[in-house]
């Protein structure tokens, strides 16, 4: 329920407040360097819930 209101809340951001969101968790997603299928997904969900484009971040396949 916590989540559901916390991705709520950033759903209201405005479209610039949204990319920003989205390349901050993107670049700690990349950080170190591995994206683990966990990470990517969780990426997929935030930005369905925000209602943004994925971006690809993928290099090679996630891994597990």
């Amino acid at each position: 329920a916590q989540l559901d209101t916390a991705l709520a809340q950033l759903d209201r951001l405005a479209p610039a407040g949204k990319e920003l969101l989205v390349r901050a968790l993107t670049r700690a997603l990349r950080e170190d360097g591995q994206v683990r299928v966990a990470e990517a997904e969780l990426l997929r969900v935030v930005c369905a819930a925000l209602h943004c484009p994925l971006p690809l971040v993928l290099g090679d396949t996630p891994r597990a």
